[in-house]
């Protein structure tokens, strides 16, 4: 699964500040982080709340693929990173042959909410 991974996926990278996804936006794609630390918040009102902080090795934006196209939340780069894009359409199409990709994919889309 991981060779499968690695080779339908775009290397991106993206410095200090950069928002990589904004809350509210149209998405289709799962990011990996390759090396790096993001910063995850969600708008309350007049109010960011930081939700989690992600590092080498986690991914985010899964809503995106288990049916819900608007971004739930916004990444922004802490520091320098890259990361792993992968589409909508590759990542389902790798579950298919590793089902163990969607229950990882669904467990945390549950946890997240």
């Amino acid at each position: 699964a991981i060779e499968e991974i690695a080779a339908h996926s775009r290397v991106v990278n993206f410095l200090t500040d950069d928002t990589i996804i904004a809350e509210g936006e149209k998405g289709d794609s799962l990011y990996v982080i390759s090396f790096g630390r993001v910063v995850v918040t969600k708008q309350k009102g007049d109010e960011v709340q930081v939700i989690a902080e992600l590092d080498e090795g986690d991914f985010f934006g899964e809503k995106a693929l288990l049916g819900e196209h608007v971004r739930s939340a916004t990444v922004v780069a802490l520091h320098a990173c890259g990361l792993l894009r992968l589409t909508r359409k590759d990542v389902l199409d790798i579950a298919k042959q590793y089902p163990e990709i969607s229950d990882k994919l669904e467990a945390a889309n549950v946890a997240r909410q």
